[in-house]
């Protein structure tokens, strides 16, 4: 049969996570094709995928001999997508057969929109940030130094939880029409790991004429940052975080908008290590690891690096 909707989904160290998700996945009545790309862990998620769910004829599992980032792994199926359209899915996330039904009935019936994003919930059922209608250098400023637990109180207010149209939705949960996704090539691959990745994917996919629109009536739990806690790479992700940021300033607001970022970020991780040495109430461990992680960007972050 062929499949109505191709699913990529890219695991780190996440192999409950994607376990849990499959499962979740084949209750779903809609023809699939599910693309799981391991990007090289050590945690058995590969082989769990061939034990529990070689059977299952939707399956592609993919082993990705190294770490080759987010948006490079979620590009790697590109070519053998069949499905009418494509989910790019956070293996952190409670696909149920609703939202995804919800979803492809967005686009069947909206002819005019070329991407659209759920609501994001919190494991408790609370929402929590699921767009952006801007992502100019203002927001990476401002993104890259105010903890999130400060700007939460603006992103996850309830006014903003109306179906809109929007410059990028959430890549934890994005539903794009395959032949679009095709057209533009995909993610940029220079993205490793950063909410740039979706923002510059989105932009690319109404260059060519569709609407992007968030769509609260569908709901999806996602946990969030599941890599990254249980892989425990805190400096090389930082690192690759602002090398997202420097790569979208550069891409979308030139030489001038990626040198202010990266004057900008280099400043905040100094400004952080004195605040860790002289006032964080955190323990002497912690504060240790969150100063190792500053300097490290602070060795290898460069103007001319690609994400």
């Amino acid at each position: 049969m062929t499949p109505r909707l191709s699913i990529i989904i890219v695991s780190y160290f996440v192999r409950q996570e994607v376990e849990d998700c499959l499962d979740e996945l084949k209750k779903s009545d809609i023809p699939l094709e599910v693309f799981v790309v391991d990007n090289a862990s050590t945690d058995g998620t590969y082989e769990m995928l061939v034990e529990k769910y070689g059977d299952w004829p939707a399956l592609r599992s993919i082993r990705s001999p190294e770490n080759v980032g987010l948006a490079r792994a979620n590009n790697i199926p590109l070519e053998r997508l069949r499905g009418e359209y494509t989910l790019i899915l956070n293996p952190d996330t409670i696909p149920t057969p609703r939202v995804l039904e919800q979803l492809v009935a967005y686009l069947d019936e909206h002819p005019d929109v070329g991407v659209v994003g759920p609501k994001s919930l919190y494991a408790d059922g609370t929402p929590h940030s699921s767009f952006h209608s801007h992502w100019t250098i203002l927001h990476i400023l401002l993104w890259s130094t105010v903890p999130r637990k400060w700007t939460s109180w603006w992103y996850d207010r309830p006014g903003r939880l109306r179906e809109r149209d929007v410059m990028f939705v959430s890549g934890a949960c994005l539903l794009m029409r395959t032949r679009t996704f095709k057209k533009i090539g995909g993610y940029d691959g220079a993205y490793f790991l950063a909410v740039e990745d979706a923002a510059d994917l989105c932009r690319r996919a109404a260059a060519t004429g569709l609407r992007v629109v968030y769509y609260p009536r569908a709901e999806i739990v996602h946990y969030g940052a599941r890599s990254s806690e249980n892989a425990g790479v805190k400096p090389f992700s930082l690192l690759k975080t602002r090398e997202g940021h420097l790569h979208y300033a550069r891409k979308w607001y030139g030489v001038g908008g990626a040198t202010l970022v990266y004057l900008w970020l280099q400043l905040t991780s100094v400004v952080k290590i004195a605040a860790l040495f002289l006032t964080s109430p955190a323990s002497f461990r912690t504060r240790m690891a969150s100063i190792r992680a500053h300097l490290f960007v602070l060795r290898r972050l460069r103007m001319g690096t690609a994400a």
